[in-house]
């Protein structure tokens, strides 16, 4: 099917206009810092975990470092640069400079955690062993973690809000179709190739991460322009306090809303279990390379299935298709079990694969549905507001579930031993995940019978 276009074959989006050959480079710089992004992505929360567990970091720490600490972060930078960037007006638009400008950062800390260890041996002598090497491994690590987190959230606030400003709304469907492929395909990339040698070259692992992610990031942010766009409204008076209670109000201001962002929060809750889940595969008996090569395979399934996802959200309207996907999310966590049943025996390969694939397929098929939602439900004009808005529930919902998780996995290793704290994880995920489902659902349910006003 042609997609619409505007009077003269060309394609709008603001004061921008394009024509079919200004759109493929558009789409291709977009698509490709964004494999650069998720693939830089994909190695902190695949590797650090492993990283952590090489150097014998208790738990709690995995917890703090991988998630309570950022969402804390999170909590404080997302709202703020979301509506700082829906209010900029520059040179290079109101998005890019939000983009470029913390990327250097980004790379920087990227390379400090992959010197982690060589920075602990020289703080350690600095210090004259007053600190063991294992103390400075934990205080450097948290250290370049942390600045990374606060330089990458403010990447993450901005970058998708980009989409919104620069490509046409008649293409919007095929172009997500599309991002989902290209996510999924960078993080297929990390399992294949990276993650089976994550056991002994995890440092190296970082620093190439982050210099294909400086470079390509990079560049993208050089060249997608942006168009020109009306001044902002004035907010509160001038007083920031009453201009941050104005958009807040505004944020949760219906029951949907409300009940939407606790569904928000319960998902990155649920996410928190993520880092012990990594581990669990490892421990199970599986290789480096196994587990790899199942992690790359699913996502490659799942990028083939991401494009029809977006057709069956363009049919049946995102909330469906999401709640399918949570579905399948849900149940494919329980399949983990299985696992450490004595009868699993040379089957354990085989039920991981099952969990892999029917979880990873779920949780594309959410994903495939979320941005979607996202656009479907908040104001095209405040998106940036209403999205910054969830990393405040977002954020609250990480920082207790990295302290839940860390917590309970640390007291179960204590008291009940290794295969007990394994099994938590899938469970402590397939409970957080069902609640989650239950708030989509009621979500949807209010979104259904909202006044027409609201």
């Amino acid at each position: 099917m042609t997609p619409p276009t505007a009077p003269g074959g060309t394609f709008t989006r603001g004061t921008l206009v394009y024509t079919r050959r200004t759109l493929v480079p558009l789409f291709f710089w977009i698509l490709w810092g964004d494999f650069c992004l998720q693939f830089m992505e994909s190695v902190v929360p695949g590797v650090l975990p492993l990283l952590m567990g090489q150097w014998k970091v208790p738990a709690l720490f995995i917890g703090l470092f991988v998630t309570t600490i950022p969402s804390f972060l999170n909590f404080l930078i997302t709202p703020l640069v979301s509506v700082w960037s829906d209010r900029h007006r520059g040179r290079l638009g109101r998005r890019i400079p939000f983009l470029l400008a913390p990327t250097p950062f980004v790379v920087l800390f990227l390379l400090g955690i992959a010197g982690t260890g060589h920075l602990a041996d020289i703080v350690h002598g600095l210090l004259g062993g007053a600190w063991s090497v294992d103390t400075c491994r934990i205080v450097i690590l948290g250290i370049m973690v942390t600045a990374f987190q606060v330089a990458n959230m403010v990447v993450n606030s901005v970058y998708y809000y980009l989409f919104n400003d620069v490509v046409p709304e008649p293409l919007m469907g095929r172009f997500l179709g599309l991002f989902r492929v290209v996510s999924i395909a960078a993080g297929a990339c990390f399992s294949f190739f990276a993650l089976p040698h994550a056991g002994g070259h995890a440092e190296e692992i970082f620093a190439w991460s982050a210099l294909v992610y400086g470079l390509g990031f990079g560049l993208m942010c050089l060249k997608v322009r942006e168009g020109r766009y009306p001044e902002p409204e004035q907010l509160g008076h001038g007083n920031p306090f009453r201009a941050a209670f104005h958009l807040l109000r505004d944020c949760f201001s219906t029951p949907f809303l409300r009940s939407y962002a606790m569904f928000c929060a319960a998902l990155s809750f649920s996410m928190a279990w993520n880092p012990f889940l990594q581990l669990m595969r490892f421990n199970a008996g599986l290789s480096y390379a196994e587990v790899g090569m199942l992690l790359g395979i699913s996502s490659a399934f799942t990028a083939l299935v991401s494009y029809p996802a977006g057709i069956l959200v363009d049919r049946y309207r995102p909330f469906a298709v999401a709640t399918g996907g949570m579905v399948l999310f849900s149940a494919g966590h329980l399949l983990y079990l299985p696992v450490f049943a004595p009868a699993a025996g040379g089957g354990a390969f085989w039920i991981m694969a099952a969990a892999i694939l029917i979880s990873t397929l779920g949780m594309g098929i959410f994903q495939g549905a979320a941005m979607p939602l996202h656009m479907h439900v908040f104001p095209p004009g405040k998106y940036g507001q209403f999205c910054g808005s969830l990393g405040i529930t977002n954020a609250l919902g990480s920082m207790a579930g990295g302290l839940f998780a860390g917590l309970c996995t640390g007291a179960v290793l204590d008291g009940l031993g290794t295969v007990a704290s394994r099994v938590l994880a899938p469970v402590g995920m397939f409970v957080s995940l069902a609640l989650c489902l239950a708030l989509l659902v009621r979500s949807w349910r209010l979104w259904i019978s909202r006044p027409h006003s609201g």
